[in-house]
């Protein structure tokens, strides 16, 4: 029983038992900051700190770094 991988795994190579949530925390991490800076963007423009063109220009920035990241 104790040599059970927990349901939500898979085995490493190395033969460790490594979550498949937690296999690439770098890139949930991303993700997390992606939906935050997002989140932020939206906030600042329906409170009207920000303009329309602000906003465009930001999502677009935050677009391209995304893209660049799924690229690499």
């Amino acid at each position: 029983m104790l040599n059970t991988p927990p349901p939500n795994s898979s085995r490493h190579p190395g033969g460790a038992h490594v979550s498949t949530s937690q296999a690439n925390p770098r890139r949930r991490l991303s993700r997390n900051f992606s939906l935050l800076v997002q989140a932020l963007i939206t906030r600042l423009f329906t409170d009207g700190a920000i303009t329309i063109d602000e906003f465009n220009h930001y999502c677009e920035r935050l677009r391209d770094i995304c893209q660049r990241r799924k690229e690499a």
